[in-house]
C-alpha cells in the first residue's frame, strides 16, 4: 500500500514524509524525497485510471510538466546545496504557516472553499 488515505486522499500528503522519518529513522532529504515518490505514483496512477473520463486540454498538460521537470531539476541543484538541518528547520516554518493558514480561514472565513 503506497499511502493510508481513504477518506481525504490528498490531505495529509505533507506529513508523510515525517513517518519515514521518525519510525525509520531515514535522513531528512530521503524521508522527504520517499514521501514526493510515492505522491507522485499516486497522482500518475490517479491521472492514468482517468483518462478516459475527461476531455484533457494536452497543451497545459504538456507545458505544466515541462515546468515541473524543469523544477526537479532545479531542484536537485539545490538539494546539494542545503544541509538536511536547514531542509528540517525550513520545513517546520513551512507547517507553521500553513496551520496558521488554515486556523485563519477556517475561524474567519467558514465554508469557504471546497470539501
Amino acid at each position: 500500500m503506497l499511502s493510508w488515505q481513504k477518506d481525504h486522499p490528498g490531505k495529509y500528503n505533507i506529513l508523510k514524509f515525517y513517518h519515514w522519518y521518525l519510525f525509520l529513522k531515514l535522513p531528512m532529504k530521503v524521508s522527504v524525497g520517499t514521501s514526493l515518490f510515492i505522491i507522485a505514483i499516486n497522482s500518475l496512477l490517479g491521472f492514468l485510471f482517468s483518462l478516459k473520463q475527461f476531455d484533457y486540454n494536452w497543451m497545459i498538460l504538456l507545458s505544466f510538466t515541462a515546468l515541473s521537470i524543469t523544477g526537479l531539476f532545479i531542484g536537485v541543484k539545490l538539494s546539494e546545496k542545503i544541509p538536511g538541518a536547514s531542509l528540517k528547520k525550513g520545513f517546520g516554518w513551512f507547517v507553521l504557516a500553513m496551520g496558521i493558514y488554515i486556523i485563519i480561514k477556517e475561524v474567519f472565513f467558514p465554508g469557504s472553499g471546497y470539501h
